[in-house]
């Protein structure tokens, strides 16, 4: 079967489906569409049939097949990625029901190396297919399965994209680390660099992580200083660095007693109101935890709604306010 790739899927499932089919595909589609789902025809493996591979931001959400003439009984086929999405999730029973009907059990095709035991909406399935769903000749009544799938599907992909981790600065980042610096600078920010361990001060990265190194440790923090550790928030996908967060030792010190707290951050401009700053504090807090602090002193100024949001988020309990010059900081206490 030849098939044209100027063609859209609008195209093929208006040419090959019956008219009792159509809407449900077309509602399909127009799902996938106003998701952000782009619709690549396959031209390797499977290029003498009509399949396509459903992306979303790079990744596998679904894969459709219109009129496989090796299968002459199915007019239209889904079949969803393999994921984790699927595992225990709540959902409504029909969702579940629906689900549990559309489990793809592994027929030796060899395409997925083969089934495996699945948790699939809190019920576990033998010999499960790699994509785990399929579901021929969709009707109306799939919809809300189909939707549920996809939209499951997409906050993986999404969580995955937004994934970060928090790990001691390294000569390996000094090029990416720079070119924070720099970004803040660019934007009128040079001194709002907090939790930063300083970096604005230094012109190379080498300097900077020699200064981080002396400050963990009371035999060379520096005299009015209290030891820290800083950390680059890393995202997981292509790791790049979003943001950067430090930790002090203790706060026995007169600015951090009172308006510094144990925790400075700053995320980078450009990866701004996409939730890192919240989990760049989740995770630090995971750090204060190791090292036996159990109460944490966080502040931000009164003007500063987001990193009031975000400090709340994290369990952060309102104390009182102080004057720091012109500006009124809020105190907020974690107890962990």
């Amino acid at each position: 079967m030849k098939t044209d790739m100027k063609k859209s899927i609008y195209d093929y499932i208006a040419e090959n489906l019956r008219e009792d089919m159509k809407q449900t595909a077309l509602d399909f589609a127009n799902y996938l569409q106003n998701n952000n789902v782009e619709f690549i025809k396959d031209n390797c493996y499977w290029k003498d049939k009509i399949y396509y591979l459903c992306k979303f931001k790079g990744e596998y959400v679904c894969f459709i097949a219109i009129k496989d003439p090796d299968e002459p009984d199915n007019y239209w086929t889904i079949w969803s990625e393999d994921s984790n999405a699927y595992e225990d999730v709540s959902a409504d029973d029909s969702i579940k029901n629906a689900a549990w009907k559309h489990v793809d059990h592994c027929g030796n095709c060899r395409s997925c190396g083969g089934g495996k035991a699945k948790n699939i909406f809190g019920k576990v399935f033998n010999d499960v297919c790699g994509c785990t769903f399929r579901v021929d000749n969709a009707t109306q009544n799939d919809l809300p399965f189909l939707e549920k799938m996809i939209e499951l599907r997409i906050a993986e992909i999404l969580s995955n994209i937004n994934e970060i981790k928090l790990i001691k600065p390294t000569i390996q980042y000094a090029g990416d680390i720079m070119s924070f610096r720099d970004e803040l600078f660019s934007v009128g920010e040079k001194d709002t660099f907090d939790g930063c361990g300083g970096l604005q001060n230094y012109t190379s990265a080498e300097e900077w992580l020699k200064h981080l190194s002396e400050m963990e440790n009371e035999s060379t923090c520096p005299a009015g200083k209290v030891t820290s550790d800083v950390y680059i928030a890393v995202r997981v996908s292509d790791n790049k660095v979003v943001g950067i967060i430090d930790l002090r030792h203790h706060i026995n010190h007169p600015i951090l007693s009172v308006w510094g707290g144990h925790i400075g951050y700053t995320v980078r401009p450009a990866e701004r109101r996409k939730g890192y700053a919240k989990e760049m504090l989740r995770l630090n807090l995971q750090n204060c935890r190791s090292r036996g602090i159990d109460k944490i002193l966080l502040t931000c100024s009164k003007n500063n709604i987001a990193s009031e949001k975000t400090i709340i988020a994290n369990g952060g309990v309102y104390e009182n306010e102080v004057k720091v010059g012109d500006e009124c900081v809020k105190r907020f206490w974690v107890e962990l």
